[in-house]
């Protein structure tokens, strides 16, 4: 006789039922971290086809203000390297401020994508 044949009906029931809630909770979470991380590569990808425009209008600009500022000043080449000075001072403020700014902001973004409301208020409760 097999070993599961000693089972009562009601405690296999009992634990087919815990096995497949068990199985189906397991699913659950698998289902809801893909979902989580594919909204994460989408945000992913947008905000990078922003960044990628923005930075395309930040060059044309600055090109822009050089020939401008060429025009102004009757030079060739004062105007780029004023240009290229300023580029220079906002690297400098970047590199020293902009690591706690930019993770600051990342962590911030990452987190609002892969918690929901629901999550959000029961981690602050």
């Amino acid at each position: 006789m097999n070993s599961q044949e000693y089972y009562d009906i009601e405690d296999a029931s009992l634990k087919e039922n815990i096995q497949r809630y068990i199985g189906l909770q397991k699913d659950l979470f698998f289902m809801k971290s893909a979902d989580k991380v594919s909204g994460l590569l989408a945000q992913t990808a947008v905000t990078m086809a922003y960044v990628l425009f923005a930075v395309m209008a930040v060059v044309f600009l600055s090109v822009a203000l050089a020939n401008v500022l060429n025009a102004w000043w009757q030079s060739n080449t004062l105007g780029y390297v004023t240009v290229a000075i300023l580029y220079t001072i906002v690297s400098i403020v970047l590199y020293s401020k902009g690591k706690t700014i930019f993770r600051d902001f990342i962590a911030f973004e990452i987190l609002n994508i892969l918690f929901d409301e629901e999550e959000k208020q029961a981690h602050q409760s």
